[in-house]
């Protein structure tokens, strides 16, 4: 016999979902990163070639090999075919040597803009994503944690929708740089709502969630979409069908937009990608930490009436939109 709806709902009031409300959410996420390695570890092609489980071996990819200086005599480009001196009767010519230049060789002052600018941003970014539930939750707000979960579901589903509809076309229309700096620029009146809503909430009395907190959340809700867009995918694909192109302009993140253009060629472009997301990876290691002690520590000890996590946020969003200032207005792809 089927059990009623409601006996499958009580079962998340046990005791280990009680202690611990956020563990189904962070197992799913943690088996789709696992899932990510294995499909990387099983079917990409480079590393199926080290691991020799890649039909035909080694043999069948474009080695990289860093060479002691940077010989772009030598660099192969996806045009140049790889069979060109291929004739009929004679055996296939070696597939072509591509060669990575050093690091020393890559680090110059463009990757050093590019690199500063991501990890500044990935660091604004999971600073955010790791005060708001935290926030969310603490007092006078104290939402639970479904209400949370519906809450950032939701502003997830606008903000998917909005990036596939629109941001593309903003892009095109005024340039990546300005479209990075003006997400850029909405984080500034984000880290300001933040206080705003719970001094609202303290000094109401219609009750803990009236009209003027919803406000607040469908603004806070538009200030994360508007800072999404940097990391908005952005590219694309020649096709004449009008829904083919449009979601071919959803391939490349706006930022790995200036990423690209700062590699020293197309052959640096794994080197420059590599360091760049090493930096980044390390701001959202320390990031989550630093965030919610700060947001802690200003709370339990009225630091700026416990206001200073917001100040110093409001500080690195200073930093972090003057270094986009150093990027190049129309960053190149290394195409052609």
């Amino acid at each position: 016999m089927l059990s009623h709806p409601a006996e499958n709902w009580d079962s998340f009031d046990r005791p280990f979902w009680r202690e611990f409300p956020y563990f189904l959410p962070c197992a799913v996420v943690a088996a789709v990163s696992l899932n990510a390695f294995f499909v990387v570890l099983l079917w990409l092609r480079e590393v199926s070639a080290v691991l020799g489980v890649w039909p035909g071996g080694a043999s069948e990819v474009v080695l990289l090999q860093t060479a002691p200086a940077f010989q772009s005599s030598r660099l192969v480009s996806e045009s140049t075919p790889l069979l060109g001196g291929h004739q009929a009767g004679t055996e296939p010519s070696p597939p072509p040597v591509v060669v990575a230049p050093p690091l020393k060789t890559v680090i110059t002052a463009p990757v050093i803009i590019a690199v500063l600018n991501y990890s500044l941003l990935a660091l604004c970014n999971i600073a955010y994503l790791a005060i708001l539930p935290v926030y969310l939750a603490s007092v006078p707000l104290s939402l639970t944690p479904r209400t949370i979960g519906i809450f950032m579901g939701g502003m997830g589903i606008f903000n998917g929708t909005f990036q596939v509809l629109c941001t593309a076309a903003l892009v095109e229309r005024w340039g990546a740089k300005r479209m990075y700096q003006v997400a850029i620029c909405a984080f500034f009146p984000l880290w300001v709502l933040f206080p705003t809503a719970v001094s609202t909430a303290n000094n109401s009395s219609t009750g803990p969630c009236p009209w003027i907190l919803w406000l607040l959340a469908c603004i806070g809700v538009v200030l994360v979409t508007i800072t999404s867009m940097s990391f908005s995918k952005y590219s694309r694909l020649q096709s004449s069908h009008p829904i083919v192109y449009s979601l071919g302009k959803l391939f490349l993140a706006v930022i790995f937009l200036f990423i690209r253009s700062a590699a020293p060629a197309r052959a640096a472009l794994g080197t420059t990608n590599g360091l760049s997301q090493t930096m980044a990876s390390f701001m959202r290691t320390i990031g989550p930490a630093c965030a919610t002690s700060l947001y802690a520590v200003s709370r339990e000890h009225q630091l700026l009436g416990g206001q200073l996590v917001y100040v110093v946020l409001l500080l690195i969003s200073t930093l972090t939109l003057s270094a986009s200032f150093l990027l190049p207005m129309t960053p190149c792809t290394h195409d052609n």
